[in-house]
């Protein structure tokens, strides 16, 4: 099946179920309350130009939604979802996500098959909220994720050049974290650069992927981004016995000759 002409979904709360290999080489909107559902087969991105985008609106935005046999394939910087992804497997699942000509995909693992839904935002995380945990030091300043469902997943994020990394982290991607907004800060996230990317090739400064260690509670989690893992000292017990602790600040104060 080939869509060969605008399709625009519009009407609320209704669900379209595909079943046939699907290629868009147009204009797909998915308006809000709305759901595209592949129960099976392939979705091609097809040729550009084209769109596949839905609408963002919260609570309500509409979604592409996979199956637990639905495939997708031909996401690029060209075409992508342009708004929510929706899995329904609890197989890992790349969400082909991303906005303003920037393919940003995310994978998750959901621990149960109610559906995970997923949009990248070319923004500043800080229109979320700008309070940092004591355990993360820096935030991107350009781009962030909403991971939504109730259930737990493991997250993964991927980043390009334009992501900045190298900047980011001071050019140490070992520092490189997935931060979570939990409604009153961002919260380091347990997570490993991935060796391999789930994009493919190894994880460098230029581009790569970096995963969550344990599934995360999407109930408390919904927002996510790069951030980098602050450095905490050892306690400096000094010569007066006094002990002086650095975490970002001297406490109680800083050494002196005296110490």
């Amino acid at each position: 099946m080939k869509f060969s002409k605008y399709w625009l979904l519009v009407a609320s709360l209704s669900i379209n179920c595909l079943t046939a290999q699907i290629q868009n080489n147009t204009t797909v909107y998915i308006a809000d309350s709305g759901e595209t559902y592949i129960e099976s087969g392939n979705y091609s991105f097809g040729n550009s130009p084209a769109a596949t985008s839905t609408s963002r609106t919260p609570s309500n935005y509409g979604k592409l939604s996979f199956g637990l046999s639905a495939t997708w394939t031909g996401a690029s910087d060209s075409h992508f979802i342009d708004g929510y992804a929706r899995t329904y497997s609890n197989i890992p699942f790349v969400c082909p996500v991303g906005q303003s000509g920037v393919y940003a995909p995310t994978k998750v693992t959901p621990s149960a098959t109610s559906g995970v839904d997923a949009a990248y935002y070319r923004s500043n995380p800080s229109t979320i909220g700008s309070a940092l945990a004591a355990s993360v030091s820096a935030i991107s300043t350009i781009e962030y994720w909403d991971i939504k469902g109730s259930t737990s997943a493991i997250v993964a994020i991927s980043w390009r050049s334009s992501s900045n990394i190298s900047a980011l982290t001071g050019g140490n991607i070992n520092r490189l974290t997935v931060i979570g907004w939990n409604g009153s800060s961002w919260n380091e996230i347990p997570s490993a650069v991935d060796g391999t990317s789930f994009l493919g090739g190894n994880s460098t400064l230029a581009s790569g992927s970096i995963t969550s260690v344990s599934a995360v509670d999407l109930t408390t989690y919904s927002y996510f981004s790069l951030g980098v893992k602050s450095v905490i000292c050892q306690p400096l017990t000094a010569s007066s016995e006094i002990v002086k602790t650095w975490n970002g600040q001297w406490t109680p104060s800083p050494p002196t000759l005296a110490d």
